[in-house]
């Protein structure tokens, strides 16, 4: 499997294919002059937030601050909801185990029946 080589000291605009993906993010990594973001990153959604996201960051400490709390308060979020699912897959777990009704469980929790079922295969 052949690959390619770039040496970020000897990266230019004009020298390689700046069409790739690859070629863009090491540009934007060596340091690539902010005048020429917009188009290197036309195509690339990741790298314009990623951009984007720097230049946020390089704003001053209280940004960063207010962005940091941000990024905690959406990662606790999903955690919350990944948990709370986690529970109720356990709960329904638990009734199935008890001997309650599929079509029971259905109607109590709004799931299919099906889904019910899949809850008794286990785990893999």
């Amino acid at each position: 499997m052949g690959g390619s080589f770039y040496e970020l000291p000897k990266l230019e605009t004009g020298a390689f294919d700046v069409g790739t993906g690859l070629v863009k993010w090491l540009l934007f990594l060596k340091g690539l002059d902010k005048s020429k973001w917009e188009e290197i990153a036309m195509d690339q959604p990741k790298l314009c937030k990623a951009m984007t996201t720097l230049e946020f960051l390089s704003q001053d400490r209280e940004a960063r601050r207010l962005y940091e709390m941000r990024q905690k308060a959406l990662l606790d979020e999903h955690w919350k909801v990944e948990g709370q699912e986690w529970k109720g897959r356990r709960g329904r777990q638990k009734l199935l185990q008890m001997g309650m009704e599929i079509s029971s469980i259905a109607k109590t929790t709004g799931l299919t029946q099906d889904k019910i079922r899949k809850l008794a295969e286990p785990d893999d």
